[in-house]
């Protein structure tokens, strides 16, 4: 697959150089992602989402984070707008220069998730999440086309915020002592 990868380590951040090709997914509708190369997955060394800086083909950066697929492995999701910004294809090689911060900035919250986490006392709670994780809930609530799209996605994420409260009222009841 002709796919190259190195890794340098700094104090404040990690960066891994690599070609993958664009790969199109039909599970579930179309998804096109560049499959993360193993060795770099397994030298991040973390599991589920991982926050990353990405500079692709020299021209385009993005803060994004890697979406987990299995056995350690992960793969970057590119959406419509940068693809066509690269104007790549299924197939097409793309050079990937990917940084992972130690400490990844929060993307801003949109007026509209913030007032639904309002509404039902969350926003201490969405706080609380890693920000790897709020930062994968926050572009996918940015990457809806369609208001709609928007509002359900919003809704989710204020329904995967009240478990996240509820998981933890009921770990804090389990371990508290029988008066």
């Amino acid at each position: 697959m002709g796919r190259q990868a190195s890794t340098s380590a700094g104090k404040s951040r990690r960066r891994f150089t690599f070609i993958a090709p664009l790969v199109k997914l039909q599970r579930g509708g179309s998804m096109f992602v560049l499959p993360i190369p193993e060795d770099v997955s397994a030298a991040i060394g973390r599991r589920g989402p991982v926050p990353i800086v990405a500079t692709l083909n020299r021209t385009v950066e993005l803060q994004a984070s890697l979406v987990p697929m299995g056995k350690g492995r992960h793969r970057l999701q590119l959406n419509a707008r940068t693809r066509e910004e690269l104007d790549i294809k299924p197939g097409d090689l793309v050079r990937v220069v990917l940084r992972v911060p130690e400490k990844p900035p929060v993307l801003p919250m949109p007026a509209d998730l913030a007032l639904a986490l309002g509404e039902v006392d969350l926003q201490q709670t969405f706080a609380t999440l890693p920000s790897g994780k709020q930062n994968h809930i926050l572009l996918w609530i940015e990457e809806a086309a369609r208001p709609q799209t928007r509002a359900k996605r919003i809704a989710t994420a204020v329904e995967v915020t009240f478990r996240v409260r509820e998981k933890a009222y009921e770990r804090e009841r389990r371990h508290k002592p029988q008066a």
